[in-house]
């Protein structure tokens, strides 16, 4: 495989807002911004804070009246509000009208790419930057964020699609509540921005279309990238060497920032390992577990009685190892919006089991890159596992490349960025 980024045209300049350059949707956006960069594009990222140390990657978080009320919104948001709601200040101001004129003059950008901008800016500032640059603006949710009054999880709650208020994220239930004012703010926004909405699944495309501030929104699905060079078919054995595992038996790979957060379905998960080793399909099977990401407290998985392997936070190069070291990267997400970990998955040429969330219906094709649950319950996670593991040793490895070639098609890098440099170029 030729490992050198495909030159887009050159000429395209490209501003990104992200609240950050870490954690799932700060890294989405700075790996676009870099892609971008490597591949020709006059790219820049602006964030409040950054850890990544990355080029063209402008903090701006400092001490000041901005930084204390941010300080302030975000530490009542995370007390009062109803946590897996994951509720946010998104009417904030971190910067002056002539702080983001001086921006956007250094910048000059053709297209602004709005990423997760909650406790960072707001739509009145994008407004701003688009008047001061004539630039096209491209949202791209990674979660609910932008389209929601607050909320980055909805969990069923559509009040967000005809003006929300009566929020059940927040402590007190009133009509007009911070829910309602940031969602009307946001719907006079777009009113009058040239913009479209960029999806990175087809769930997000349903959520976003029915949302109030895109009601008359264009949208276009560009699936996140993932390069190939980074992410690719190591030998199985040797990254099971790597890790310390056995050569032999059934990998598991299970795998979350917090792995104990609601949303990733780690209950579901243990129910149904339980009822595919009590129906007896484990039986005549080794099959262990292999865990990335924060664990906390994982009794009722330890309960299970199989071979678990805990990873912990991991660098690029170890993640790369278990993708390939795992038979199977398993997802029983219940309330999400890809997870990334599906992508990078089947770049590994790891085929994914789970529910119908987020980007899996996009990416996996029954049977062959893996299997979806037909309910979003126990029993479904329970025949979609029996499915993949009573795959033999020939269907596993002729997987493995059906996953590689199929995401090179889908979410290469190479493809997520031509698509974005072409919403520059073309705005009908």
């Amino acid at each position: 495989m030729n490992d050198t980024p495909a030159m887009v045209a050159p000429g395209s300049r490209v501003l990104h807002l992200a609240a950050v350059d870490y954690g799932g949707a700060g890294t989405a956006a700075l790996r676009l911004h870099l892609a971008m960069r490597e591949r020709g594009v006059a790219s820049h990222m602006l964030v409040w804070e950054s850890r990544s140390g990355a080029t063209d990657v402008q903090a701006v978080g400092g001490l000041g009246w901005a930084a204390l009320r941010r300080f302030a919104g975000r530490a009542w948001y995370r007390i009062a509000s109803r946590r897996r709601y994951v509720f946010r200040d998104q009417r904030i101001h971190s910067l002056s009208r002539r702080r983001l004129a001086a921006i956007a003059a250094g910048v000059r950008p053709d297209l602004i790419v709005v990423h997760y901008i909650s406790d960072f800016l707001d739509f009145d500032d994008v407004a701003v930057l688009q008047t001061l640059t004539g630039a096209r603006v491209a949202f791209h949710p990674v979660d609910m964020g932008l389209l929601t009054g607050g909320c980055h999880y909805s969990w069923g709650c559509l009040r967000y699609r005809d003006g929300c208020g009566s929020c059940p994220a927040l402590p007190a239930r009133i009509g007009r509540d911070a829910s309602a004012r940031t969602l009307a703010q946001k719907v006079a926004a777009t009113r009058t921005l040239d913009h479209i909405v960029v999806v990175p699944s087809a769930q997000l495309a349903k959520d976003a279309e029915g949302a109030a501030p895109f009601a008359n929104s264009t949208f276009r699905r560009i699936l996140i990238g993932v390069d190939p060079a980074r992410l690719g078919l190591l030998d199985r054995a040797a990254a099971r060497a790597a890790l310390g595992l056995s050569t032999g038996g059934i990998y598991l790979l299970f795998g979350a920032q917090e792995l104990t957060d609601p949303r990733k379905g780690m209950a579901l998960l243990v129910d149904a390992l339980a009822s595919v080793a009590a129906d007896g399909t484990l039986e005549g099977r080794q099959v262990a577990l292999l865990l990335v990401g924060h664990s906390g407290d994982l009794g009722a998985l330890d309960a299970l009685g199989l071979p678990i392997h805990r990873l912990g936070y991991v660098a690029a190069d170890t993640l790369a190892q278990a993708y390939c070291a795992a038979d199977f990267f398993v997802c029983p997400s219940i309330e999400d919006s890809g997870p990334m970990m599906v992508n990078e998955a089947m770049m590994s040429g790891t085929p994914v089991v789970g529910f119908q969330i987020g980007v899996l219906p996009d990416l996996v094709v029954e049977g062959k890159t893996g299997a979806l649950a037909d309910t979003i319950d126990c029993a479904g996670l329970t025949a979609a596992l029996s499915r993949v593991l009573a795959w033999d040793d020939v269907r596993r490895t002729e997987a493995r490349e059906t996953c590689r070639s199929h995401a090179i098609k889908h979410c290469s890098v190479d493809e997520q960025v031509r698509a974005f440099v072409d919403l520059a170029a073309n705005r009908s």
